[in-house]
């Protein structure tokens, strides 16, 4: 494996999951110094360039941080217990006090507009429970988008709509589209067996990575459909369980989690035509997030686990240059 030109922003972390970037930070949640199973997490933040992270808030509520986004004054982020409960939070982007917006049913991704906190309820329980759900970003009344289906884990936005991942009542996942103002979900693919784990959208096209359910290794794939529907192109197979994925103007950059092989992570792009897969860095524990900017290529990393505390507590946030 090679893993020159990583650097190292952040180490030590208990569960970080996704992440976010803004033109001085990057942010994220993990579970802080607490063990596993404790509902206690914290929101951090590191320099783009490095340093010392600092912790922003400590959240003694229940639930573990999932989905997180910034705009220029607030830091959002979804926490989720599981069982039907979870949070809508924010916060100063230079830390203070804590908002409740909404509490929410296992709400997992999270975005944020000029105008409105939109979330994905990851609840696969009871049809119709959970749903797409926003509210104003000073807080106010939660409107439900949609609540077609369940389990809507995943979520990426543009100027009109919101696109999501979600089961159809004949247990089918979909890749659809919903209006940000509400109506009935647009399907526009299917994922067959795979688990739809990340999500992107251009103006031409919805990305998606999808992770084999069944778990068996070599079977992931990196996929593209017509923002409004059309044929679906497998861009990429024979991934072993990719996680997150991001675009710019010319790439899809994916984390390969690679579940049943400890080590075997890897950051990797490949064009948003499809075409030849490049390795940016392998030999990874568990890559999960990911976000890019303009040079450097940003992930979080659970990091092995501890046998004997039965814990992830040598994760940490990377960088790598594009190049």
């Amino acid at each position: 494996s090679s893993q020159a030109g990583v650097i190292v922003l952040a180490s030590n972390l208990l569960l970080p999951s996704l992440l976010c970037l803004d033109g001085t930070h990057v942010y994220w949640t993990d579970g802080g110094t607490k063990s596993y199973w404790t509902e206690s997490s914290v929101v951090k933040k590191v320099s783009l360039n490095g340093g010392t992270p600092l912790t922003l808030a400590n959240f003694p509520y229940p639930g573990d941080g999932t989905g997180i986004t910034v705009d220029g004054a607030s830091i959002y982020w979804a926490a989720t217990p599981g069982s039907g409960t979870g949070n809508i939070y924010k916060m100063p982007i230079e830390g203070g006090s804590i908002t409740t917006l909404a509490f929410a049913n296992q709400p997992y991704d999270i975005a944020v507009d000029s105008n409105y906190v939109y979330w994905a309820e990851n609840n696969c329980g009871t049809y119709g429970s959970n749903a797409i759900r926003k509210v104003p970003i000073n807080g106010g009344t939660v409107i439900p988008l949609t609540t077609d289906g369940t389990c809507h884990g995943i979520m990426a936005i543009d100027e009109h709509y919101i696109y999501l991942r979600y089961i159809d009542p004949q247990s089918l996942w979909k890749i659809s589209k919903v209006n940000k103002n509400g109506w009935s979900v647009i399907d526009l693919a299917a994922s067959a067996e795979n688990i739809p784990m990340g999500i992107a959208v251009d103006s031409n096209y919805v990305y998606w990575s999808a992770f084999a359910e069944s778990m068996q290794a070599s079977k992931g794939s990196i996929n593209r459909v017509p923002i409004n529907g059309g044929m679906t192109d497998t861009l990429v197979s024979g991934l072993r369980d990719p996680e997150r994925l991001v675009i710019d103007d010319n790439y899809i950059y994916f984390t390969e989690y690679a579940m049943l092989q400890p080590s075997a992570g890897a950051i990797k792009k490949v064009s948003k035509n499809g075409g030849i897969v490049a390795t940016v860095v392998d030999g990874l524990t568990g890559p999960v997030g990911i976000a890019i900017d303009n040079n450097y290529i940003y992930w979080t990393e659970l990091g092995p686990l501890n046998v004997v505390t039965s814990s992830y507590t040598n994760g940490a946030v990377k960088k790598i240059s594009k190049q």
